[in-house]
């Protein structure tokens, strides 16, 4: 037997029944309490190994054959939809002063090399004084992760290679612990290829780090080495099954490290909820979350399901599909749903009510994929609360609040029950009109806006088909500001058409002196497609707009936002057809 099937025999041996019980609002399957939920999950986590299984890998693969083999087990007709990948691996990673080595973590997608020099800190390396009366030409730069937001670290790499760095050092911000996040050398975040990093990074821990910030102040000579290997032809692995018009339970079973929050617990959960629903609900779980997108590219996330979304729409199967109820860094206390369009949220409020909290979708989750094409979507989460041990080797089990997993399993069930029972018939469409009236009030005295309005009240959304094409045509990723200046997330906005609204309101409260113009959100970017959405600014460098040109921008960014109402007219007008 091999150790594949040797692995998967152990899971299923210890995969016991979960009774199905009613509730008061629904007569399908839910958990119960009495479950000891840390024990089964525990039991499925060996089907994962214990540090990285990364896109394109061996590891990936057997994950993938194992998951469906335990599908196959609960009787469901499971398939593995392969495809593409770019798949990049440390073979070592190794930080020498003289006889003393440091143990380190390569960044992904750092390349091999072997560099001794003096190594130099630098802070974060994220402002230019940092950068001030320090030469770190063919230096080794040792900097802190910017702990404020950890997702920067692309950024403190890049300003570190624009100063001549040889190698770069990142020490974490929490003690005790290695972590992984992927570098590339893009100052922008397309679908498509960018550049490759040519500079060795790596990663070390806090207590190490302070150890090396010391020998940066003497002036020490430091050896970086690393060993990495990449396959830009690897095949990466997407397991999918049971009835993908019902409910669909995904989860990503790539990881950093160990990675058990990120993503081994959420891969459990779908197969636990499989174990419950059975042919009643579809089950998807993705290779490639973590990395994998080809040729370097700087939207290098979550590549696995908008391949398998493409798949879906070639083999016309993407209108069919039902809700996505994703699991993704889950484990802490504080459950927040990422919803996509106001109609899905307020139908799912009116499931769990204010059990949880509600936010739209967001860029960083598999969901979004599906998102992106209208479909209703959601990801179960506590991402906020467990930033300390995203993609370390710290990610382990005892840090999970098994109550709080309970939970969850227990509102996905609520929010699939209710679809089981009533279908589209949980979906709030109204509400998918209603937002746009809300934010075309404020601005009712611009005459376009009075006809958008009016077209409104004669627009009835019905069926799902009629909501995803609005969701579709009205949900954009947009950023606010200039991504190398300021620390903002990508946004899902809808409707996205109507963002700037915000900012004419601003600057007319400016022109009666109640307001101040630098408040408004300015530049925009539509992120992933990097098309700029059209706005205006008021501050170049550290120089705001003279009051006195002040109307003048209030006059420009009107007229951009009746240029939008007429778009957003047009895409009324070809749903309402």
């Amino acid at each position: 037997m091999s150790i594949a099937s040797s692995t998967l025999s152990r899971a299923i041996s210890s995969f016991s029944l979960i009774s199905d019980i009613p509730n008061k609002n629904y007569r399908k399957p839910v958990y119960k309490a009495s479950v000891n939920i840390s024990r089964e999950i525990e039991k499925l986590a060996s089907l994962f190994p214990k540090s990285d299984v990364i896109s394109g890998s061996v590891d990936e693969k057997n994950v993938s054959d194992r998951t469906k083999g335990l599908l196959e087990f609960l009787g469901l007709d499971a398939h593995i939809y392969t495809f593409r990948s770019l798949s990049w691996r440390e073979e070592e990673a190794t930080i020498e002063v003289g006889s003393i080595k440091f143990s380190a973590c390569a960044m992904p997608y750092t390349p091999s090399g072997d560099i001794e020099s003096e190594i130099i800190y630098a802070g974060y390396g994220m402002f230019e004084e940092e950068w001030k009366n320090l030469n770190v030409e063919d230096k080794i730069v040792l900097l802190k992760w910017f702990d404020l937001k950890l997702d920067e670290v692309v950024w403190q790499y890049i300003n570190a290679v624009k100063m001549g760095a040889s190698a770069v050092i990142f020490f974490d911000p929490f003690p005790s612990r290695l972590r992984r996040m992927v570098l590339t050398l893009n100052t922008d975040y397309r679908f498509g290829g960018g550049t490759p990093p040519y500079v060795p990074a790596v990663s070390v821990s806090f207590e190490d780090g302070l150890r090396l910030v010391k020998l940066a102040r003497s002036g020490s000579k430091v050896r970086v080495y690393t060993a990495t290997e990449v396959n830009h032809d690897a095949k990466s692995y997407t397991v999918y099954g049971g009835d993908l018009e019902g409910p669909v339970f995904t989860a990503h079973i790539d990881k950093w490290l160990t990675g058990f929050t990120d993503n081994v617990l959420g891969t459990a959960i779908v197969l636990m909820l499989a174990r419950s629903f059975g042919e009643k609900a579809g089950y998807i779980l993705f290779g490639s979350e973590e990395s994998g997108a080809p040729d370097y590219s700087p939207w290098y996330w979550i590549w696995g399901s908008r391949e398998f979304v493409r798949y879906l729409e070639e083999t016309n199967r993407i209108n069919n599909i039902g809700p996505i109820l994703n699991f993704d860094v889950l484990g802490g206390t504080r459950i927040h749903v990422s919803v996509s369009g106001p109609d899905f949220e307020r139908g799912v409020m009116k499931i769990l009510s204010n059990e949880v909290s509600y936010g739209p979708d967001e860029t960083i989750y598999d969901s979004f994929s599906f998102t992106l094409k209208g479909i209703a979507s959601l990801t179960f989460n506590t991402f906020e609360e467990m930033l300390p041990y995203y993609h370390t080797d710290r990610d382990v089990s005892h840090n999970v609040s098994w109550e709080h997993v309970e939970r969850v399993l227990r509102y996905a069930s609520e929010v699939a029950n209710a679809f089981i029972n009533k279908r589209w018939g949980i979906m709030d469409y109204t509400a998918l009109t209603k937002v746009i009236r809300e934010k075309l009030e404020y601005i009712s005295s611009l005459e376009h806006a009075k006809r958008v309005i009016d077209l409104l009240e004669n627009i009835k959304i019905e069926d799902e088909n009629t909501a995803r094409q609005l969701r579709q045509s009205l949900t954009a990723p947009l950023y606010h500001g200039r991504y190398e200046t300021t620390f903002n997330d990508i946004l899902v906005i809808y409707p996205y058409l109507l963002d700037p609204i915000d900012d004419l309101l601003i600057l007319e409260k400016a022109l009666q002196g109640k307001a101040n113009p630098l408040e408004i959100k300015g530049y925009r970017i539509i992120s992933g497609y990097e098309t700029i959405f059209p706005s205006i600014e008021t501050i170049f460098g550290k120089k705001a707009i003279p009051r006195n040109i002040l109307k003048e921008a209030y006059t420009s960014l009107r007229g951009i936002v009746e240029k939008n109402l007429m778009l957003l007219e047009e895409r009324l007008r070809e749903i309402k057809q």
